[in-house]
């Protein structure tokens, strides 16, 4: 699962009110509303850039957690002949990051790029 900065799908679902089931996006990230849930109740006065990083970063760990709810990636993940990971993206910088399930956080495979 591939996550990454300025994500438009996670702003939409941050900053839009009410949902249209006409829209692809809506529909969508619907799957995330847990991430807008916890954003709005945990980070209710965090800075909007703050609260797009940590629903970008939350989006990844709802998506992996989604994936365990098939039975059939379940069993492969636990018997070892599948391996999912969560990967965050920063456009600006080029740092890649890896959520680490057992420590609940990210950590940098490919260090930000030196200016």
């Amino acid at each position: 699962v591939l996550g990454h900065s300025g994500c438009g799908g996670i702003q939409n679902l941050l900053e839009k009110d009410c949902y249209d089931k006409n829209s692809f996006i809506d529909r969508w990230m619907s799957m995330a509303q847990s991430v807008k849930d916890i954003v709005n109740k945990d980070y209710s006065h965090a800075t909007r850039a703050v609260k797009q990083r940590i629903g970008e970063e939350l989006g990844i760990r709802t998506s992996l957690d989604n994936l365990m709810t098939f039975p059939w990636l379940k069993t492969a993940v636990e018997k070892g002949s599948l391996k999912i990971y969560g990967w965050y993206f920063n456009i600006t910088t080029g740092e890649l990051l890896q959520f680490d399930p057992k420590k609940k956080e990210f950590f940098a495979l490919v260090q930000r790029c030196k200016n």
